[in-house]
């Protein structure tokens, strides 16, 4: 039988493997401003016609910059790494155009986060040794943990502070360099 110590090293060690990966504050913020800012914005300013005009905007809009951003990778392979890197902070500019009155920038500024993201986003992971398991953990828990700060944020404070909130973590995420040169990257696309 293993001992209470045992199990809570084991479940303390896989926690820190997730809170360590880069992923999981850009997950745990976007996962906030995605799914209960954005709609909740929106919703108190449109009511439910609002809900419907952003997730159209964010469908429409991720088609439109995913186009060319996956064009893009093949050509300029380190410039998109930068980018890749540097994605999250779109959240971040997307929520302080909430805050600043300027609610249809935010679909615009989630959806180029999005093409950029996850343009690059398995192929990053794969290079770097990581599996499905990695990125079902992350994106699973990091919601669970995102949304309910999401949440809590709103109730005590409003959607905006609650979307800031999320912006920042987005921002701490982006700050984590990614350990992948363009040459792996070249690489794997082919």
């Amino acid at each position: 039988m293993i001992s209470i110590w045992t199990y809570l090293s084991i479940v303390m060690a896989y926690f820190r493997g997730l809170i360590s990966d880069r992923r999981f504050p850009v997950k745990v913020g976007a996962a906030g401003v995605f799914g209960i800012a954005g709609i909740g914005a929106f919703s108190d300013a449109y009511g439910l016609s609002g809900i419907i005009t952003y997730i159209t905007l964010l469908a429409i809009l991720r088609v439109v910059f995913s186009v060319p951003i996956s064009l893009a990778v093949k050509r300029y392979p380190e410039a998109m790494l930068k980018s890749y890197r540097w994605s999250p902070c779109l959240i971040l500019i997307g929520t302080l155009s909430l805050l600043a009155g300027h609610l249809l920038w935010l679909p615009v500024f989630l959806a180029l986060y999005i093409s950029l993201f996850w343009v690059l986003y398995h192929s990053v992971r794969e290079i770097r040794g990581k599996g499905t398991q990695d990125f079902v953990d992350v994106e699973v828990w990091a919601s669970i943990i995102g949304t309910s700060l999401a949440l809590i944020t709103t109730h005590f404070f409003s959607i905006e502070i609650a979307g800031l909130v999320g912006g920042v973590l987005c921002f701490t995420g982006a700050l984590k360099p990614v350990d992948v040169r363009a040459e792996e990257l070249l690489d794997t696309l082919e």
